[in-house]
């Protein structure tokens, strides 16, 4: 791991992990319910079968797109959202810092060489695909013979591109 303020934040103040296993800290019980509120909604989507996850999906797919577009909203308004914008389309893009003009930015292009930089690019994709993969496979056999499986498979790709690069955006303005 990295000593970064973001990692510490992480291990530190969200998870709560201690030095070693000898030396637990406190329950954390704010994760707990985070982790069984997550299941309780897997639980619902699936208890009933197709009957009932159409219901649940209208609000478990469509929340996230509204949470983000209201987060999109409020960071483009912000002043110097261009510029960040600007930087995650082109990491050699140089751009004025507090006070300063023109502060020559690494060229950060030279990461694209980086097998882990790679790496790290799929996991995220396989991570972030993997979260549906269970229910996508579960439902998939209500599903017609005939159905145009591959359509739906780069459906599903794209989309969840498209909603990175648009959760980047979000978060680089």
């Amino acid at each position: 791991t990295t000593n970064t303020k973001a990692s510490y934040y992480w291990y530190f103040d969200v998870l709560k992990i201690s030095d070693d296993i000898s030396n637990p800290e406190q329950f954390n019980w704010q994760m707990t319910l985070c982790l069984l509120g997550a299941w309780v909604t897997c639980f619902l989507c699936m208890v009933k079968g197709i009957k009932t996850s159409g219901k649940v999906v209208y609000v478990t797919a469509v929340f996230p797109f509204i949470a983000l577009f209201g987060l999109f909203v409020m960071s483009m308004t912000l002043e110097g959202a261009m510029e960040g914008v600007k930087y995650f389309f082109n990491p050699a893009y140089k751009f004025d810092f507090v006070n300063t003009t023109n502060l020559d930015a690494p060229n950060n292009w030279k990461h694209l060489y980086n097998p882990y930089c790679w790496l790290e690019a799929a996991s995220q994709i396989f991570y972030s695909l993997s979260l549906g993969f269970g229910s996508c496979i579960a439902f998939a056999s209500y599903n017609p013979p005939k159905t145009n499986f591959f359509k739906h498979a780069i459906g599903i790709s794209v989309i969840n591109s498209l909603s990175s690069m648009f959760a980047g955006v979000t978060i680089f303005a």
